[in-house]
Formats: C-alpha cells, sequence, structure tokens
C-alpha cells in the first residue's frame, strides 16, 4: 500500500499530527503570508487529552484537588465509544490490544490494508465520520464561513465528498465565555490551513476580504 491509500489517509487523519500556517501581513507588500508553523497533536490525542486535562489516563500521579479540571462526562462517553471499537477491530485483526487507540488503530491497519479481497470502503467511511465527529467535538462553541476566497491559497470551493468541503475554505471560530462575551478569535483556511489569530488578525481579514468584494463589484 502507498502513502496515497485512503485508508492509511484515513488512519493517519487520526493518528498523526497536523501543521497549520499562522498568517501575518507583511507591513511592505499588505499582503497576508503564511510567517510559522504550528503543530498540533493528532486528533486522538487531541480528544484523550480533553477527557484527562491533567495527561493522567489511570495512571502517573494525579493532579493536586484544586488542579483538577472538571470532567468533561460527554467527552468522556464519545472517546469511550471510539477506543473500545478501536480495541474491537485490533483484536479482530489478531492483535492484544495496547490501551493506546493510536497504536491499536495502527496495528489494525497493517493486518487489514494486506488482507485479500477486501472491501475497505466502509471502514474507511467510518474513520472519516470518527474524524469529523471528534473535530466537531473539540472545536469552539460558535463560528460562521466568510464567503470569500482565502487570500493566501486564492481557494474558494474545496473539499470532497469523503472529506467534506464547501464553497468557501474560511472559517471563523470563537469562544462564548460565561458573560456572553465573544473571545478567542481564530480564523481558519480549510484548504491550506492558514490561520489568522486573534480578534485584531481576524477583524484586519474580514476588512479585507470586504475591501475586495467592493472592488469587484
Amino acid at each position: 500500500m502507498t502513502e496515497t491509500d485512503p485508508l492509511l489517509a484515513a488512519v493517519e487523519a487520526l493518528t498523526k499530527p497536523t501543521t497549520t500556517g499562522v498568517a501575518q501581513k507583511n507591513d511592505k507588500t499588505g499582503r497576508w503570508e503564511r510567517v510559522h508553523e504550528v503543530t498540533h497533536d493528532p486528533l486522538l490525542k487531541q480528544m484523550r487529552d480533553r477527557v484527562w486535562p491533567s495527561g493522567e489516563n489511570n495512571g502517573g500521579a494525579a493532579a493536586a484537588p484544586q488542579e483538577r479540571v472538571p470532567l468533561d462526562a460527554h467527552m468522556l462517553y464519545e472517546w469511550t465509544k471510539i477506543a473500545t471499537q478501536i480495541k474491537s477491530w485490533a483484536v479482530s485483526a489478531g492483535h492484544t490490544p495496547t490501551g493506546d487507540p493510536i497504536r491499536d488503530l495502527h496495528n489494525w491497519y497493517r493486518t487489514a490494508s494486506h488482507a485479500r479481497d477486501w472491501d475497505a470502503s466502509w471502514s474507511i467511511g467510518q474513520l472519516r465520520r470518527w474524524e469529523r465527529h471528534i473535530q466537531k467535538l473539540l472545536a469552539k462553541t460558535g463560528g460562521f464561513v466568510i464567503e470569500a476566497p482565502c487570500p493566501i491559497c486564492g481557494t474558494t470551493a474545496w473539499g470532497n465528498a469523503i472529506d467534506g468541503g464547501g464553497m468557501y475554505p474560511i472559517k471563523v471560530e470563537y469562544v462564548i465565555d460565561d458573560e456572553e462575551r465573544l473571545t478567542d478569535h481564530s480564523a481558519l483556511c480549510q484548504a491550506c490551513k492558514t490561520v489568522w489569530d486573534g480578534w485584531d488578525a481576524v477583524d484586519e481579514l474580514r476588512e479585507e476580504l470586504l475591501e475586495r468584494r467592493a472592488a469587484r463589484s
């Protein structure tokens, strides 16, 4: 199997780190540029860390009571469902579960990918559904899509029927705090994975895209 194998791609979407580029405007040219890269943990690790924010997973020293973060019961329930299913896949492929869904999923893949006359389409679909579900669970609490092409990559329509997609790639997300204020703004181009971090960058991006739209009309 090659690195372009859709089954491997679906497995790695859950188990491999991803990289986004942070956008900054060039003072000389006035154009947006990717100034540095940020690496994010695999989706399964991000989900596990949301369940056990201290990094504890039934082992190691527990955090002091005053440092513990309240348990996210819904995230725990969803994590348990996915981790249990991955464990079942590993067992069905003849592997002893390791307790780590990332390792178990890779072990399962190594066996499943060499099975003869096996249709991987259902498994690919399930892995992609998990990917989208975890992304939704980890997402910020509000957001919208800007109806304009990305100023970095120029993309309008993006994605495909398997991975999802849409007519415009830039999604703005934010957190609604306890006082109903919008905080922690960011914008992400879902095509080139460039991020505008913070309210000032998002607002400047919005103004530029509005100016471009006005210039075209």
